[in-house]
């Protein structure tokens, strides 16, 4: 496994700033994925904005608060894949072996 596409990369990418800065939570039949980005992270949180919609097709509701600007998005298929594969909450997250064992572009691409 070379060089990964563009998709694959940005999945990766994904991935490590949820497992960084990222949270689960379901209230009642809403499966929403939340990401706290500090306040003045501008094109950070432009980014994460435009690889959630380019992967899921889902926009972020901006949450603004005093030190952070939060995001919000639902989806029930890739909430249960973050669930089962790190965890949902900074006290229970893991990076699984499937992440520890890919190749080196791979493993880049998530941190």
């Amino acid at each position: 496994m070379g060089e990964l596409d563009d998709t694959t990369l940005k999945l990766y990418y994904f991935y490590g700033l949820w497992v960084g800065d990222g949270f689960c939570t379901k209230n009642g039949n809403s499966y929403d994925i939340y990401m706290s980005i500090g306040k003045d992270e501008k094109e950070l949180a432009e980014f994460y904005d435009e690889i959630v919609y380019e992967l899921f097709d889902r926009k972020c509701i901006h949450i603004h608060k005093q030190t952070e600007q939060s995001r919000r998005f639902t989806n029930k298929d890739l909430f249960l894949k973050l669930k089962s594969m790190f965890g949902s909450s900074a006290y229970n997250k893991r990076i699984p072996d499937e992440i520890k064992s890919l190749p080196y572009n791979h493993r880049r691409a998530f941190l």
